[in-house]
């Protein structure tokens, strides 16, 4: 049996502040560790409320590793939260490197997870002198067919009873595109959402499935929201709709990753498969692939597609290891890559 590597002890940030990138957007980024370390940047995932949470501050000896975690935009501590306007991907890839010059950074380390992972790989792609080497986790690579997956077909054939609930809130003649559908319903006004949904009901033979005072851009955002955790839990499906949160926090948050999902990553047609169309600009980076035999959300095919393309990327595909960092297997494979990187010196 392999060793199972722990995170590190709590850590508080040395430093931590606000970064103006545009003239909507201020992003949170904190530092931790060792201010003469190694630069290693963290760049999370996912969307909803996600920024960097307090248990990624641990996956990075602070005696070594200058550690800079940072909340996208709109997510997390930034500001303003959830705001959807002047945000698309190449905005957010942009910022990386603002902030790497904000912070005297000549090169760094990368470790970027799920859509952090698409993230770290365009950000490399566009700066290649400025990466040192890369840690990717769960990995997706912004293809149309990473969104049929999570959100029309495929893991729906995993979790049926969850995407059931997330699909039938939709009528059938929409589900064509339910991201869309979802669009048009979390985008509108209570009235709007209304008079569609009572269309819905007079054609539907389930009349009672909702209470039409249940169809608001609230319950829209809910049902995203619910779905999105079912897709990362494969231990305990006992999701927590509410999460603790009010319903403003989880209708700006669904509508934020909504509106990434409607628009299809921002890989307008000229950027269509993007990742792998310029993996040759990185393949000269040290890369280590960490992927859970189990992820749900970014099927362990994805993984295996980009080491085809990039056979120089050493991969690691982890039993009994699901999608998050909360799976011990695989935040344990994780935490021994990143030492891997500092006993070579980067």
């Amino acid at each position: 049996m392999s060793q199972l590597h722990s995170f590190y002890p709590e850590i508080e940030p040395y430093n931590n502040g606000y970064l103006k990138v545009s003239d909507v957007h201020q992003i949170y980024y904190e530092q931790i560790g060792n201010p003469n370390g190694r630069p290693i940047l963290y760049v999370h995932g996912g969307g909803g409320t996600n920024g960097c949470c307090d248990k990624e501050r641990r996956f990075f000896d602070p005696s070594y590793y200058r550690a800079i975690l940072v909340d996208r935009r709109a997510l997390g501590r930034s500001k303003p939260f959830g705001e959807i306007k002047d945000n698309d991907t190449w905005k957010v890839v942009e910022d990386y490197e603002k902030l790497r010059k904000f912070l005297e950074i000549e090169k760094w380390l990368i470790f970027g997870g799920s859509w952090g992972s698409t993230l770290t790989m365009i950000y490399s792609e566009l700066y290649p002198d400025r990466v040192t080497g890369l840690i990717l986790r769960g990995v997706t690579l912004g293809q149309g067919k990473d969104l049929q997956w999570i959100y029309h077909a495929g893991a729906s054939n995993i979790l049926p009873e969850f995407f059931e609930t997330y699909a039938n809130a939709i009528p059938e003649a929409e589900r064509d595109d339910i991201v869309m559908a979802y669009w048009r319903r979390i985008n509108s006004d209570d009235k709007e959402v209304a008079f569609r949904s009572l269309i819905f009901v007079l054609r539907s033979v389930a009349v009672n499935a909702y209470a039409l005072k249940e169809f608001t851009r609230i319950k829209y955002a809910k049902l995203w929201t619910h779905w999105g955790c079912a897709l990362s839990i494969i231990h305990d499906h006992e999701v927590d709709l509410s999460m603790g949160l009010d319903d403003e926090v989880i209708y700006l948050s669904a509508r934020h990753d909504n509106h990434f999902a409607a628009n299809r990553g921002f890989f307008s047609p000229d950027k269509e498969n993007y990742v792998l169309k310029h993996i040759h600009k990185i393949r000269h980076i040290p890369c280590i692939i960490v992927h859970g035999r189990y992820d749900v959300i970014c099927p362990v095919q994805r993984a295996w597609d980009l080491h085809k393309n990039w056979p120089e990327a050493d991969l690691r595909i982890i039993r009994n290891a699901g999608h998050t960092i909360n799976d011990i297997p695989l935040a344990s494979a994780l935490i021994a890559a990143i030492k891997e990187f500092q006993q070579k010196g980067y």
